[in-house]
């Protein structure tokens, strides 16, 4: 037994001087963004191993201010508030009255959208990492730490928002400006081709979260969850709570909004 103990002890000695004479290679910043969408497996194994969150962070932020600013040039400042408020109530019907009020802040929206941008997105993550790893302890029993967890929601999130800027700013170019709704700019979903005064904001809502964009997205942050539970979590299942979890959230919040108008 002692001499199998030792064996034993040896062995893990040479496996760890193994690792230590070679480490897994740090990829760069830009091969980590082309290998979410060439192979987010091997990808996010890297993010495993060497998590980092500042750079995708503030890739994503700086796509964000470019959309916008593309949206500004195209529309000017009064059409920008319209967009915004129409962005952030999800493409569902907007007021006269809250278009009213972003008017009143055409002048600082620039810098408020920018703020406001780059606040929402950090909390955004922060809480996709957050529900992430209490998916993982509550309904699998595995645990993903937070470093982890935060550099796969930045990695993930900057590859959407990627694919929704190169679908969007066409739109946005090219487009008819007076007949595009901002909270639901890209054709990938039911919601796209509905007024939304034309139906209830819960039905909009529940159509807008079937979005193959948004599930893909799920589905990349599954994978990176579970590279860290070593495939004890299983990609689709997270993936599916974060989606069961979204249409939830966007139904929620439409209803609730709804009966804050009718009150």
């Amino acid at each position: 037994m002692v001499a199998e103990a030792a064996a034993n002890r040896t062995v893990r000695s040479l496996d760890l001087g193994a690792e230590t004479e070679n480490p897994p290679v740090f990829s760069s910043f830009f091969a980590r963004v082309k290998g979410v969408f060439a192979s987010p497996v091997l990808t996010f194994e890297n993010v495993r191993r060497h998590p980092r969150f500042f750079s995708p962070f503030l890739a994503t932020l700086t796509l964000f201010a470019g959309f916008w600013g593309v949206v500004y040039l195209r529309v000017g400042l009064s059409g920008m508030a319209i967009a915004v408020v129409q962005y952030f109530r999800r493409g569902t019907l907007v007021t006269q009255r809250e278009i009213d009020f972003a008017l009143q802040f055409s002048g600082a929206l620039p810098r408020l959208l920018l703020i406001g941008g780059a606040i929402s997105i950090l909390v955004h993550l922060l809480i996709v990492a957050w529900v992430g790893i209490r998916l993982a302890d509550m309904i699998l029993g595995v645990r993903v730490r937070i470093r982890t967890a935060l550099s796969v929601a930045c990695y993930a999130d900057l590859a959407r928002t990627v694919a929704q800027t190169v679908l969007g700013i066409p739109l946005v170019l090219f487009g008819d400006i007076h007949g595009l709704n901002f909270g639901n700019l890209i054709p990938t979903n039911i919601a796209f081709f509905l007024d939304p005064g034309s139906v209830s904001r819960t039905l909009y809502a529940l159509l807008q979260s079937l979005d193959p964009v948004q599930l893909w997205y799920f589905m990349l942050v599954g994978i990176g969850l579970s590279t860290d539970t070593d495939d004890m979590a299983s990609p689709v299942m997270m993936a599916g709570g974060f989606a069961a979890l979204w249409m939830v959230w966007n139904v929620v919040f439409a209803a609730f909004a709804d009966f804050l108008l009718r009150s």
